[in-house]
């Protein structure tokens, strides 16, 4: 298959996917569940005479006046570097809060079923692709837990071909995870590309065809395009952009 690009048609043998304000719309999702678990946390660490409120952590990690910002900690980062920028300010024990904050997300995810809201028909964009022979996965730098929880509360989750997290793989836009891909898929990189909302997953495409933007999550339009081969105002409009031999 070819896909059509701002560089022509380009052989295209495997697409993997953003998931966070690619696939699914976080503009509600994360903030309660990750103002709860920041709270949990700095609860124990701050005190009366503190010089940083918990108010001014969040901002710190990207959450400000109740939304996320765009290629924050919080909006691009992992769990672990969420637990850093804290750890930067308050003595934690981070490998320890690890799998309670992970434990915490779940249950959260679990519990409230209905804030994950994916955008457009997931099941069916990656269904036609499979048809069309292309690999299918997701690159994320959310963990393991909560990602496999989120894809199968949308009964996607055993329709990837790939799945990499920080569990496994460096985080983006390190191309660790792009080289396993194209080791497990057998796809070579230059047939690889890779969709995203943010100048982070532009940064991590160039290890392959190319990134693929959607301009869901108020990043910079001009940026994208210039680091993109090609612009999606969502990834609903990405089938459009297949075509046969």
């Amino acid at each position: 298959m070819k896909l059509q690009t701002n560089k022509g048609n380009l052989e295209v043998k495997a697409i993997l996917f953003d998931k966070d304000g690619t696939l699914t719309n976080i503009d509600n999702l994360w903030i309660e569940p990750t103002e709860m678990v920041i709270r949990k946390i700095l609860k124990q660490h701050i005190k009366e005479d503190s010089t940083v409120t918990i108010e001014q952590m969040l901002e710190l990690l990207g959450i400000v006046e109740g939304e996320i910002v765009p290629n924050s900690v919080i909006a691009s980062g992992t769990v672990e570097d969420m637990l850093d920028e804290i750890g930067k300010y308050f003595p934690i024990a981070k490998t320890a809060l690890y799998d309670e904050v992970l434990k915490d997300f779940r249950n959260y995810l679990l519990a409230h079923p209905d804030m994950i809201v994916p955008i457009g028909d997931v099941a069916f964009l990656i269904s036609e692709l499979k048809n069309k022979g292309i690999k299918v996965g997701v690159v994320t730098n959310d963990s393991y837990v909560p990602t496999k929880t989120i894809f199968e509360i949308l009964k996607v989750w055993y329709l990837f071909d790939f799945v990499a997290t920080p569990d496994d793989y460096a985080a983006k836009p390190i191309a660790d995870s792009l080289i396993g891909a194209s080791q497990q898929l057998g796809v070579p990189l230059n047939e690889i590309f890779y969709v995203g909302d943010s100048y982070l997953d532009m940064e991590y495409a160039k290890h392959c065809g190319g990134g693929i933007a959607v301009l869901t999550s108020g990043s910079d339009i001009q940026k994208m395009k210039e680091q993109s081969v090609l612009v999606l105002d969502s990834v609903e409009q990405l089938l459009d952009f297949v075509i046969g031999e």
